[in-house]
């Protein structure tokens, strides 16, 4: 059956794996396809509002916002790395509530 909700579990799950290559791939060689970071980025951030929001508010607010495909190798991996922390605390949370 063909799920429709984007913050399925399942799909937090195959978010946070795919983050979490591109982040070990980066610290491992330094090589970063920023394109497909980028894409990774953009994508958690539409399925994730609750997370993207608060986000760009703060850093529009703090003046540090810039657009993502400016940023420098180390602050989209910092940015994706941040992404991976939120998901791993949606789980805990949501562990506990569960269980």
């Amino acid at each position: 059956m063909f799920n429709n909700n984007l913050n399925e579990p399942s799909d937090d799950k195959q978010t946070a794996i795919e983050h979490e290559y591109i982040i070990l791939h980066y610290l491992q060689t330094g090589y970063l396809d920023r394109t497909d970071a980028i894409k990774k980025f953009k994508k958690f951030n539409d399925s994730h509002p609750e997370y993207a929001l608060p986000m760009q508010a703060g850093a529009k607010a703090s003046g540090s916002a810039i657009q993502i495909e400016l940023a420098p190798d180390n602050v989209i991996i910092g940015n994706l790395n941040q992404q991976l922390f939120y998901l791993a605390g949606k789980n805990l949370l949501e562990g506990q509530k569960n269980g």
